[in-house]
């Protein structure tokens, strides 16, 4: 039923979106808008909101996470900023049954996020801050929004928990799986992904009508979750 009202929504949104600009641009994977500053980002709200429901209560994958990303920290938002840029970024690519890298020059609008880091909880790094890279953002220069879909969003002073891979090619950070990998810190430092924390009574509905019984994911059941990791392949 949730997946349903999800889906209808999504194309009444979709809908009223295209009636609105006949310059609007859209493909599968990326929602552009060229006057952010009278348009309303509900598409990207929606479409987060499927990894939100899913985060909390699914960590299945977190295993996989940990082993693949290069480094997981607990931080803080200080600053951000979005602007037009050209990026050589290394991609795996599946040719003929073979995955191969291919280096890809990319030219178009990332947000830099600049943290201050409070924790190192797997990984090795020593500075006070980082700059994390998304793809995606406002250009406000050139009026220009890129909205990916799977894209996140924190604000200043915001603390978070992210699951970084470090491209070599352009010598930036990466979240690992984009919003699967960039959490919030909610009360009680639980974690969760999308725009809103669950309330206790979304909790209690997400129990009841999807049986779920899996404690919600927290910065301190990460750590074990980490150190298991960390035992089992022998680091």
């Amino acid at each position: 039923m949730i997946n349903f009202l999800m889906t209808l929504l999504f194309l009444l949104v979709l809908n009223s979106s295209l009636a609105s600009d006949g310059n609007d641009r859209l493909d599968p994977a990326v929602f552009s808008v060229r006057n952010y500053k009278t348009t309303s980002f509900i598409l990207l709200t929606i479409l987060i909101l499927s990894f939100q429901l899913n985060a909390s209560s699914n960590p299945s994958h977190l295993n996989s996470f940990i082993d693949k990303s290069d480094l997981i920290i607990h931080v803080e938002l200080i600053d951000k900023f979005s602007k037009k840029e050209s990026m050589l970024l290394t991609y795996s690519i599946n040719e003929t049954n073979e995955v191969i890298s291919k280096d890809v020059m990319i030219n178009d609008i990332f947000t830099t996020y600049i943290f201050k880091i409070k924790e190192v909880l797997s990984g090795d790094y020593n500075d006070p801050t980082i700059e994390v890279k998304m793809s995606g953002g406002c250009d406000e220069e050139e009026d220009i929004c890129l909205t990916v879909s799977i894209n996140y969003e924190y604000s200043l002073n915001q603390e978070g928990v992210i699951f970084l891979k470090y491209d070599n090619t352009s010598g930036n950070y990466f979240s690992y799986s984009a919003s699967r990998t960039a959490f919030k810190v909610g009360r009680n430092n639980t974690l969760y992904t999308g725009d809103q924390e669950q309330t206790e009574a979304e909790k209690f509905a997400d129990k009841v009508i999807n049986k779920n019984e899996t404690e919600q994911l927290g910065i301190e059941s990460l750590k074990q979750m980490i150190s298991q990791n960390k035992s089992a392949i022998g680091g």
